[in-house]
């Protein structure tokens, strides 16, 4: 598997990191080998989601924002309330 990771540019144009490819280990096992795979490319997107949360708005859970109703200049969520 080969890790693309994509970045937004303050100039609004997408670039693409492309990482070395993750091998799983020959276990003979293709349930841990699935996993070990899908285990590492998560842990490479937890990662990059950590260092850009500002581009991975999509990735919150819905059920953490409010419903239009309740978006308040307040609460400082107007615009994650548009996620819903």
């Amino acid at each position: 598997m080969i890790p693309v990771l994509p970045l937004r540019t303050d100039d609004n144009c997408n670039h693409y990191e492309i990482l070395p490819p993750i091998t799983p280990p020959e276990s003979g096992n293709k349930k841990e080998d699935i996993q070990y795979l899908v285990s590492a490319g998560m842990k490479i997107m937890e990662e990059h989601i950590l260092k850009h949360p500002e581009q991975w708005l999509l990735w919150a859970r819905y059920d953490d924002y409010p419903t239009p109703g309740e978006a308040t200049s307040e609460t400082g969520s107007e615009n994650k309330a548009l996620v819903k």
